[in-house]
């Protein structure tokens, strides 16, 4: 009996999110939380990482993520609005409808950001030299030099420096980055990741664009 009420249950749940909007805004919920969580890890890293002075490019290029979100949350909203919550009457609305087209371009312009950014970071890694240098993370305290392991950041200190790694060589990541000998592995896989993903997401972009021609 218990284990039929527990599958009743669920039955009863599942069939309360397929009915009407409550899926879609659980969805959309999800979204924005995931939007506030990069938002605030990558204001983390910029914080480390940039200054005042630092070009708007490398602003930008740490909250790619971000970005992306951003476009994506953008995009689905404006797809919402001209599929579902705007009369074909209020679409026939020219500023109704260039003020869609225009949320969208903009949209776009933030994914296209996040392929953009993709394809540097893979030039970039692709330049690193193989071979790690002699140095340890100890001679570079207190250097306005970060340590980077799976995405995150230490300055280093003469605190810290010998619990960082165990390895003799680092790789420089960037002019003031550097990582050990799995940090550059990992550093590997998540600039292809993040460029097949951006790029398999663009053919997504492409089909829902097409799906939404093909219902007007």
């Amino acid at each position: 009996m218990t284990q039929q009420a527990g599958r009743g249950n669920a039955g009863q749940i599942l069939e309360t999110l397929m009915k009407g909007q409550t899926l879609k805004y659980l969805i959309f919920a999800v979204l924005l939380l995931n939007f506030v969580q990069y938002f605030l890890e990558e204001a983390q890293q910029a914080s480390l990482m940039l200054t005042a002075e630092s070009p708007l490019l490398a602003w930008t290029g740490v909250f790619v993520t971000t970005i992306d979100e951003l476009g994506w949350i953008g995009l689905l909203l404006a797809f919402e609005l001209e599929t579902y919550w705007l009369s074909y009457q209020a679409l026939s609305v020219r500023w109704v409808r260039f003020s869609l087209q225009g949320l969208r371009g903009l949209c776009y312009v933030l994914l296209a950001h996040t392929i953009v950014s993709n394809l540097s970071a893979t030039q970039s890694y692709l330049q690193i030299d193989p071979e790690p240098e002699m140095v340890s993370p100890c001679t570079l305290a207190d250097q306005d030099v970060f340590f980077s392991q799976n995405l995150a950041y230490q300055l280093i200190t003469p605190d810290n420096c010998q619990a960082l790694t165990s390895d003799e060589g680092l790789f420089y990541l960037e002019t003031n980055v550097v990582t050990d000998a799995s940090g550059y592995q990992m550093a590997g896989w998540h600039t292809w990741i993040d460029l097949q993903d951006a790029l398999l997401w663009l053919l997504v972009v492409c089909a829902i664009e097409l799906s939404v021609r093909l219902q007007n």
